[in-house]
């Protein structure tokens, strides 16, 4: 993973701005819990109904807890940014990435949504129901969540402002 992330990162410094700058860039790092405690949400694949959230007496019960990782990285001369944006999750539903999107875009309308770039670890450890796609979700979650789905959008999107307000010269 941190290979792939190296590469990434290494792409888009020497190819993803059209200007060469001869100051260093802006980069900052952003995280955030995305643990959802709501009991009873499937979760992500196994397509077993009975595999759910159990409450929890404590979320100190927690051994492993989910997060949102950003990575902000900005050119000081054309100020276009790249953001990458890697979650605990199952995957990344179109969903969600609209929401964040949106979210960018009710602070800066001209957000490009080409700049951010989504992965997910693939764990079938987090929580189902942040899919439109019915079909997709009908056996775990059951169906979407949308209280689920924006409180991800909230913390993925508050990730990318940590990191963008820790951006420092690299």
């Amino acid at each position: 993973k941190r290979q792939l992330l190296f590469l990434i990162i290494s792409f888009i410094v020497s190819f993803g701005f059209t200007q060469q700058s001869t100051q260093n860039y802006l980069v900052g790092y952003g995280k955030t819990d995305i643990t959802y405690l709501q009991p009873n949400i499937g979760l992500f694949g196994y397509g077993k109904y009975s595999l759910r959230l159990s409450e929890c007496a404590s979320p100190s019960e927690i051994q492993s807890r989910l997060y949102s990782r950003t990575i902000s990285i900005m050119d000081p001369i054309t100020f276009k940014e790249a953001l990458i944006v890697h979650v605990d999750l199952g995957g990344v539903s179109e969903a969600l990435r609209k929401g964040v999107v949106q979210k960018m875009r009710n602070i800066n309308p001209n957000f490009d949504q080409a700049s951010i770039i989504f992965s997910a670890s693939h764990t079938h450890h987090a929580p189902s129901g942040f899919s439109e796609y019915a079909l997709y979700m009908a056996s775990t979650a059951p169906g979407l969540q949308t209280s689920y789905l924006d409180y991800l959008v909230e913390q993925i999107f508050q990730s990318i402002i940590i990191a963008q307000n820790n951006r420092t010269e690299s």
